[in-house]
């Protein structure tokens, strides 16, 4: 919930061909008012949808073969696809502020989990060497 806007929730929707994920307002009712889509993979689970600070925008992780941490606006346009990788956590992305997101990630061989942090409105890049969890 975000003070002065509508309630809002970020949901997946499974039918039997596709996963879609889907972010409706408290106004919407599926037909008069349908829910906007996020995602645009829709073969693949979307996973744990964090809103941004000010609920502008949502982070979330797509699992497949190689997972990826994306984020959208919530009208579902300017879509970027923050990180893509083998090992990504099913651990939410967490905002940090408006534009950055941090994740863990395991980024060797060894499996350790590292958090790693990125600008949620472009590729990622390495922003903060990785910090090993204990």
């Amino acid at each position: 919930y975000v003070d002065g806007m509508p309630a809002t929730v970020v949901f997946e929707n499974v039918t039997a061909t596709e996963h879609q994920l889907l972010l409706s307002n408290e106004n919407g009712d599926c037909t008069a008012q349908p829910a906007v889509r996020l995602d645009a993979t829709p073969t693949v689970q979307h996973l744990v949808p964090r809103f941004s600070p000010s609920g502008a925008r949502v982070a979330w992780v797509d699992s497949a073969s190689s997972s990826q941490i994306i984020t959208a606006a919530i009208d579902g346009s300017a879509r970027h696809v923050v990180r893509t990788a083998a090992k990504l956590k099913t651990a939410p992305p967490q905002w940090i502020d408006e534009t950055h997101v941090s994740w863990v990630e395991d980024t060797a061989t060894t499996a350790t989990p590292h958090l790693q942090i990125a600008s949620a409105l472009e590729a990622w890049t390495l922003l903060q060497a990785p910090t090993t969890l204990a």
